[in-house]
């Protein structure tokens, strides 16, 4: 799972805070949101193999939804 995880992390995650970095506005928010979103998922997709089937497993679930609502912000069009 971390072999899997963690070219997510460097292209996705560092990659979109790379760009994010040499932009400049409404491009730069959905680059930072992007970057979150692919971090946050690394992260409670690491979480997700190591929790043992219980209450924690909700919290790891909740942490997906909200990486997939900041890839889907990061993602929107803004007009």
């Amino acid at each position: 799972m971390g072999g899997l995880l963690l070219p997510v992390l460097i292209f996705l995650g560092f990659g979109f805070l790379y760009k994010a970095l040499q932009s400049s506005g409404v491009i730069r928010k959905n680059f930072i949101l992007l970057s979150a979103g692919s971090i946050c998922f690394c992260i409670f997709g690491l979480l997700e193999g190591l929790t043992e089937p219980g209450y924690l497993v909700i919290v790891v679930r909740m942490g997906y939804m909200v990486s997939f609502w900041l890839m889907y912000f990061g993602l929107g069009k803004k007009s």
